[in-house]
């Protein structure tokens, strides 16, 4: 009964063209990401949070225009957001965090862990942002400070930037049409002098990161792409004393 009353609702909210789309998209999406879901861990009982259970697209509120580019919620293993933020070469105090559909707030909950100067979500859905804001108030004060934490209910496409150097951080979020307008959006961001950082779970469509020369790949396997951003004026053969680290640090997850 619960699985027809999300298909009626979803029916309702998309109409019968977008509902056939979606739900081929999302048995496709299933298909694809069988092998690197993540398993139950022991972050909502830290936290008393419910961020494990996935979110279809057509479960959510999403308008309908940019449901085609949507993703399902899924949360994110906790141990690999951990371990490839510590994996990064940088002070993390002279940084910003992004969470692009950042869902119900997980990884913002594991970024404000670390000394990042502030730590933001962006997410379409105003279910999940509901969520990932109720998520965030359980923080202790200490960590989430006087709104160092917090998410933005926003398209990624719109989303403003801190002025600020940044990790900008992916689990396959949408589809490649945002995917791009983002990546164009990031490009523009190091091109102001900022230094700038992607973690990309789950690349389906990495090569908006590896094509060209704006990004330094600095890891790429099946489930993670890191990568850097790089100022046009920079040579290929400059910068890329930074990704020792990142070669010599074992698989998360």
């Amino acid at each position: 009964m619960t699985f027809l009353h999300r298909a009626a609702s979803a029916w309702k909210r998309h109409g019968a063209r977008n509902f056939i789309r979606l739900a081929a998209y999302n048995a496709r999406l299933k298909l694809f990401s069988a092998g690197i879901e993540p398993k139950p861990d022991e972050f909502d009982a830290q936290y008393g949070t419910d961020t494990f259970k996935v979110k279809e697209v057509g479960a959510l509120d999403i308008p309908a225009a940019a449901a085609r580019d949507a993703v399902r919620y899924q949360p994110s293993s906790s141990t690999l957001v951990f371990e490839s933020i510590s994996a990064l070469p940088i002070a993390q105090e002279d940084f910003s965090f992004i969470d692009y559909g950042s869902g119900k707030g997980r990884v913002l909950m594991i970024a404000a862990q670390f000394p990042f100067r502030r730590v933001v979500g962006f997410e379409i859905s105003s279910e999940l942002h509901g969520i990932a804001t109720e998520n965030l108030s359980r923080l202790p004060v200490h960590v989430r400070g006087a709104g160092r934490v917090l998410s933005v209910q926003c398209d990624a496409r719109e989303a403003t930037l801190p002025s600020d150097n940044l990790v900008c951080y992916f689990y396959n979020p949408f589809g490649e049409r945002v995917m791009e307008a983002v990546a164009t959006q990031l490009r523009q961001h190091v091109l102001k002098g900022h230094d700038l950082y992607v973690i990309y779970t789950n690349p389906r469509f990495r090569g908006v990161f590896t094509s060209g020369s704006d990004f330094l790949v600095l890891r790429d396997s099946e489930h993670i792409l890191i990568a850097r951003g790089r100022p046009q004026a920079q040579s290929l053969g400059d910068d890329t004393s930074s990704d020792t680290s990142l070669k010599n640090t074992p698989r998360p997850g």
